[in-house]
């Protein structure tokens, strides 16, 4: 991939605040918020839902960019990618599968898709980051064995018992789970989490944030990912201070804020429902990833 552009990996559980955090990311200067491409196989590179012919045409003309230096349909490498990016896989990193043929086709497929993406990103203005927001802790590791030092990490976490909540909704992106399933989900995923992102900050730069701290002390939170990640966050930062609409720009996939042309950064205060698991698992949660101070 061009020296010219970097990568920022946003590594969290479902319903966390990834793309929300993507979104704010890409109101700065020559920063592109480019959403979960880990979709980008899955759903063939087509969107489910555009929100509009601008946005629709970028993500086709990625796809064209592909097909033309001859790799094949995205469908054709969906198998192979969750070979490397799906929780299940976590062995994946304890038996070295960066070594093996089958990453090398992984790579040069994922190396090929950020490059279309600075290409088509730079015919509408100058990007020297691209966000990807697609969670999957494992696909941020395999990342960072094919970018080297042009990807950086970004870690959020939000309060647990209100991710078990949230996902007690229907009708929205990810499945709805039961209470219980739903902190047992956290639990594992966030293990994961918090021991690659432990990982990858031995080399790389990091930054873990909290969902809570995102949406109530947003600039701090701001000038925090700045600090660690040495880049510059000072539109965003103003926008928020002036209460400004946020552009929300041509996300592949993500929760229903993708939709939207610009959205209202709002602060709601919410309490923790009180239940059975919350009491037995909270205690869990915060030993293992959740230490919010």
């Amino acid at each position: 991939m061009s020296q010219k552009v970097s990568i920022i990996y946003v590594i969290g559980a479902a319903r966390s605040g990834t793309t929300l955090l993507d979104i704010i990311l890409g109101n700065n200067k020559e920063i592109f918020s480019a959403g979960e491409l880990n979709r980008f196989t899955e759903y063939d590179g087509l969107m489910r839902n555009a929100r509009d012919m601008h946005v629709r045409k970028f993500w086709q003309d990625v796809n064209q960019d592909l097909l033309s230096k001859g790799f094949k349909a995205p469908i054709e490498y969906f198998k192979m990618s969750q070979q490397f990016e799906n929780h299940k896989n976590f062995w994946n990193i304890l038996f070295s599968k960066s070594k093996s043929s089958s990453f090398e086709k992984y790579a040069a497929y994922q190396k090929g898709l950020f490059e279309a993406i600075f290409k088509n990103a730079n015919n509408t203005q100058p990007v020297k980051y691209i966000i990807d927001s697609s969670k999957y802790p494992l696909r941020g590791y395999f990342l960072s064995k094919i970018f080297s030092k042009s990807i950086s990490f970004i870690y959020i976490k939000r309060n647990p018992s209100d991710v078990a909540t949230s996902f007690q909704k229907k009708n929205i992106e990810q499945r709805p789970k039961n209470l219980g399933m739903a902190h047992l989900y956290m639990l594992f995923v966030n293990s994961i989490c918090e021991y690659i992102i432990r990982l990858l900050s031995k080399n790389f730069k990091t930054s873990t944030i909290y969902y809570e701290r995102l949406i109530f002390n947003t600039v701090e939170t701001l000038s925090q990912i700045e600090n660690n990640l040495n880049i510059d966050l000072g539109i965003a930062k103003d926008k928020i201070k002036n209460n400004e609409k946020l552009a929300v720009g041509y996300l592949f996939e993500g929760n229903r804020l993708r939709l939207e042309e610009k959205i209202s950064f709002s602060r709601t205060e919410r309490s923790s429902p009180i239940n059975v698991f919350n009491k037995i698992l909270m205690p869990m949660h915060k030993m293992i990833w959740y230490r919010l101070q």
